[in-house]
C-alpha cells in the first residue's frame, strides 16, 4: 500500500472516531415556558390565528382552538380577542465531515495529480438536536394591545415535530391570562 493510501486509511479511522455522537448530543432538555399577562384576561370570543400556513401550524391551531372552548372561551370569525400563534423548529448541524486531500505525484513515481475526497455523514442523524418554540401573544382587538402573551422552548433529540410543538402549545395554552415567575 502506498504512503498515501496509508494516510487515508488512518485519516478516515480517525474521522470515524470522531463521528460518534457526543454525550452533549445525547442530553435532552426540558422546557423552559415563560408567560406575561399585561392586563386582566377574560374568557370571551376569540380565534387562533397563525402566520405561516403549514400543516403543523393549523393542526397546532385546532388543538388550541378545543381547549379555549373548554376554559369558556367563545370562536368567532370577528373576535374581540385574536390569538396569534406563530412556531419555530430550528435543527442543529446535520453533523459529518468533508475532507478532501489534494497532491502530487511526479514523473518520478508514474503517478499525475491525484485527488481524494472522502465524505463522512453523520452517523445517528435521527439523534440530531432539534429547538422548537412557540410563541403566542393573545391581542385585545378593540384596544389593539397585547393582554397576554407567552414563549415555550425545547430543545430535544430526533423527536416527532407535532408531538413536541403540541405539547409546549398546551403548555402554553394552561397559563393564558397568567404571569409565570
Amino acid at each position: 500500500m502506498s504512503v498515501a493510501g496509508r494516510s487515508v486509511g488512518i485519516v478516515v479511522a480517525a474521522l470515524a472516531i470522531l463521528a460518534q455522537p457526543t454525550s452533549a448530543q445525547n442530553s435532552q432538555g426540558s422546557a423552559i415556558v415563560e408567560a406575561r399577562a399585561f392586563s386582566a384576561v377574560r374568557a370571551g370570543d376569540v380565534r387562533v390565528d397563525y402566520r405561516e400556513n403549514t400543516e403543523t401550524n393549523s393542526r397546532l391551531a385546532a388543538e388550541i382552538e378545543r381547549a379555549l372552548t373548554a376554559r369558556g372561551f367563545v370562536l368567532r370569525d370577528r373576535p374581540s380577542l385574536l390569538l396569534d400563534l406563530r412556531t419555530s423548529v430550528r435543527r442543529g448541524d446535520p453533523g459529518g465531515f468533508r475532507l478532501r486531500f489534494y497532491g502530487e505525484g511526479g514523473s518520478r513515481v508514474g503517478l499525475n495529480d491525484f485527488k481524494v475526497g472522502i465524505d463522512l455523514p453523520d452517523p445517528d442523524n435521527e439523534r440530531r438536536v432539534v429547538r422548537y418554540e412557540v410563541y403566542m401573544d393573545l391581542i385585545d382587538r378593540e384596544a389593539r394591545q397585547i393582554v397576554w402573551t407567552g414563549k415555550a422552548t425545547i430543545v430535544v433529540e430526533g423527536a416527532e415535530r407535532f408531538q413536541v410543538t403540541s405539547d409546549l402549545a398546551k403548555r402554553l395554552t394552561d397559563l393564558i391570562g397568567q404571569t409565570t415567575p
